[in-house]
């Protein structure tokens, strides 16, 4: 699988390493065990316009986002391998007359009347356990395949998939032999009527 990083292209490689030297736990990609130590992708590139009032439009950050998060905990539990990139945060409605950069914002929590866009890169064997994001959440597969586990079902998604998600309880499971990377628009709810 070819990736971009700064403007060329280079493949994606999988070596294979003894299990008990792989951060990411059991995998089913070959005989004997053998575990998948991947190359992370390339960083995710952020690009924000903006109007610049008199002469039309600017451009406010061209940069690579350092991953916020080597995600070591998700929910009280250990994820070793994965990564998180915050993109985004911003009010819902949105001010775009606001051209102030949010990047740096709680990992997991989205506040009342906030979006966030974040993206997830999961390396082969890791399984996100099942959990509820208390958001609305718009993913997009941008590389890779993952199951998606909802209820009794178990559905694999590949790169170029959308997927809607009115707060399931669910859980990702990366069965593949690559990294996938997700991009996630999260909006949160409106509080639930207390029971």
């Amino acid at each position: 699988m070819a990736v971009p990083t700064a403007g060329k292209w280079r493949r994606a490689r999988t070596k294979f390493v003894n299990h008990q030297d792989c951060p990411v736990g059991r995998s089913k990609l070959g005989r004997n065990d053998a575990m998948a130590s991947v190359e992370p992708l390339a960083p995710v590139r952020m690009v924000v316009t903006a109007n610049s009032g008199d002469s039309g439009a600017v451009v406010l950050h061209d940069a690579d986002r350092q991953n916020s998060l080597l995600a070591e905990e998700f929910h009280d539990q250990r994820v070793p391998g994965a990564a998180l990139y915050n993109l985004w945060k911003a009010s819902v409605p949105a001010e775009t007359g606001d051209t102030t950069l949010i990047f740096d914002f709680p990992n997991v929590h989205v506040d009342p009347g906030a979006v966030v866009w974040q993206v997830l890169d999961m390396p082969p064997g890791l399984k996100l356990p099942a959990h509820k994001t208390d958001t609305l959440d718009f993913v997009i597969v941008v590389s890779g395949e993952i199951a998606l586990g909802v209820g009794d079902r178990e559905i694999v998604v590949r790169a170029g998939d959308h997927i809607a998600q009115l707060d399931p309880i669910h859980y990702w499971h990366n069965q593949g032999d690559e990294v996938c990377r997700l991009s996630v628009v999260r909006v949160s709810n409106l509080p639930l009527p207390a029971a």
